[in-house]
């Protein structure tokens, strides 16, 4: 995992850390030179001197020298170097949640993050941060963030949600009597991960290609306005699916979308209601999962 390092932009405010400080400056004008006031965010405990709890820790002068506290050694950038080890860290544990390797309702702590992958608690926030804006997550002021749990109104709200877009897509799609070839593409994809009589193997896979399907009917439509609204939920519908996997012996998904698939063909109304009973049977799953005892303590 890639350490918060490297040059960071000229556009400010920038960030720099140091001796567990990430430190924001500002450009002040002075006769002629730049200098730039240097305050900190004590990364360990969130004190902040930009609200006045530490005061500045320095002036960086436009050589790069820097009067600062004796001790603090190195400043070092929050460049494209940080944002990448974010993003390493949120896919990361991204896929532990689809995989289900975290239940419902754990806490993940900053400070064992920062810990298990080498980087500043900076980092471990934007991370965080992404995957709560993803929908893996919940943030919960003054806790941190949490693996959600299952409830019967965030599968309501879900499949709502993916009704409308998927269905209003749908529509459109065949209106305009689109190609329909990705679609079943797709459909293959997921027959040749989900073999009937086989055996799974990693559920975030069967689900992933179990998402492209629906992504493909989605973009089929044309319209970006509709695929960034589906895109907004595709990884808490995945994570969501993770519920399902006692629901799907190996490849009943797969037969469930080729059965999808052949009803497209059968005009508008036709393909909307088989769309609308693929969403019911997802649903109807995730309610039973509520109730199943095998799922005690991922469910509430």
């Amino acid at each position: 995992m890639a350490k918060e390092g490297g040059r960071g932009s000229s556009n400010l405010p920038t960030a720099r850390t140091c001796q567990g400080y990430l430190a924001f400056y500002d450009e002040i004008p002075l006769t002629g030179h730049r200098l730039r006031q240097v305050t900190g965010y004590d990364r360990s405990t969130g004190d902040d001197s930009r609200s006045g709890s530490h005061g500045s820790i320095g002036w960086l002068y436009p050589d790069r020298s820097l009067t600062r506290p004796h001790g603090c050694d190195t400043i070092r950038g929050m460049g494209d170097g940080s944002r990448a080890a974010a993003d390493e860290v949120a896919e990361t544990l991204r896929t532990e949640l689809l995989d289900g390797i975290r239940p419902p309702g754990s806490h993940l702590s900053e400070e064992h993050l920062a810990e298990r992958f080498g980087v500043g608690r900076y980092t471990v926030r934007a991370a965080l941060r992404s995957l709560v804006t993803a929908g893996l997550l919940v943030h919960e002021r003054h806790r941190g963030a949490f693996v959600p749990t299952l409830t019967r109104d965030r599968i309501d709200e879900l499949y709502a949600y993916r009704s409308v877009v998927e269905l209003g897509s749908l529509r459109l799609a065949l209106d305009r009597e689109q190609d329909l070839r990705p679609v079943e593409d797709a459909v293959l994809e997921l027959e040749r991960i989900d073999r009937p009589g086989g055996t799974h193997g990693a559920w975030h896979d069967v689900t992933a290609a179990h998402r492209a399907v629906h992504h493909a009917i989605v973009a089929a439509a044309g319209n970006s306005r509709l695929l960034a609204a589906y895109s907004a939920c595709e990884d808490e519908l995945q994570f969501v699916l993770a519920f399902l996997r006692p629901e799907f012996a190996p490849g009943r998904l797969a037969t469930l979308h080729r059965d999808l698939l052949r009803r497209l063909a059968d005009g508008v109304e036709a393909a909307q209601a088989a769309l609308a009973d693929d969403l019911e049977v997802g649903r109807q799953g995730l309610l039973r999962a509520l109730h199943d005892p095998a799922l005690e303590g991922r469910t509430a």
